[in-house]
């Protein structure tokens, strides 16, 4: 469980690293920079989904 959850957050820093990127290069390619925050936006969005599953399913 230790391991997954830790991948998660990876995966989730990751994400919020794309996300910033991408909102960044908005001004010198918009279509790539909203694909970027957006792509970024939903890997942060997945991992926590993922976190939020992983500990309701070992608390029960």
């Amino acid at each position: 469980m230790r391991n997954s959850i830790l991948l998660q957050v990876i995966l989730a820093v990751i994400g919020v690293a794309l996300l910033i990127a991408g909102l960044l290069y908005v001004s010198t390619d918009p279509v790539l920079g909203w694909i970027g925050a957006i792509g970024g936006l939903l890997i942060v969005v997945g991992a926590v989904m993922a976190i939020l599953k992983l500990r309701r399913t070992t608390k029960a």
